[in-house]
């Protein structure tokens, strides 16, 4: 698929119409040259959205997923830092998944921790092959009321080139079934420095 340059393209049904494909996944692009090769020098701006159908079949609800960048130093990228998730709740209205993505060629650790309003705590250690993803729930009845997640990477010594990765999640409502999508983001948390 070659858009043209500083065009806006869109495709509906990407996953299964485009890639024939069904599930969960990630999907790296890239801008290319004619030849094919890798444009270093190109800039992409990628957003998508899923459609879900309802539980009574009736319409559909969607939820936006915002793309990080596999170059930096950017702004949305995420080096090997921690990051944060704002804005969920967990409680017997609505539920929480997360998701991180490894970016890099080998695999990597990740510690994955909640923090609730009405003291819940969670935390899982989560070691992703390289170019892969995982995507899953915080506990289910397990209430944090308003709920902060921190996405931490383990180090490795010696450090290797690329560490990238990115993190997301969303609350879903049990009864309608909209959703609020949260990117992770490397910065601190309240008013630490």
């Amino acid at each position: 698929m070659m858009p043209a340059p500083s065009a806006t393209t869109f495709f509906p049904r990407f996953v299964t119409k485009t890639l024939g494909q069904t599930g969960l996944g990630a999907i790296v692009a890239r801008a290319i040259h004619g030849d094919g090769s890798t444009n270093q020098n190109g800039r992409i701006d990628m957003f998508a959205r899923t459609w879900t159908p309802t539980r009574s079949g009736l319409g559909t609800y969607s939820q936006g997923v915002y793309g990080t960048t596999l170059t930096g130093p950017g702004t949305d990228d995420l080096q090997p830092i921690p990051a944060w998730v704002y804005g969920l709740r967990q409680d017997a209205n609505f539920r929480t998944n997360y998701g991180i993505v490894n970016l890099a060629a080998e695999s990597r650790t990740f510690t994955v921790t909640a923090t609730g309003e009405d003291s819940a705590h969670f935390a899982r250690d989560i070691t992703l092959p390289g170019a892969s993803m995982i995507h899953e729930s915080l506990p289910q009845g397990q209430r944090f009321g308003a709920v902060t997640l921190e996405m931490v990477i383990h180090y490795v010594f010696p450090p290797l080139v690329s560490m990238q990765w990115a993190g997301f999640a969303s609350s879903v409502d049990n009864i309608t079934g909209d959703a609020w999508y949260s990117k992770a983001q490397a910065s601190y948390r309240n008013n630490q420095p």
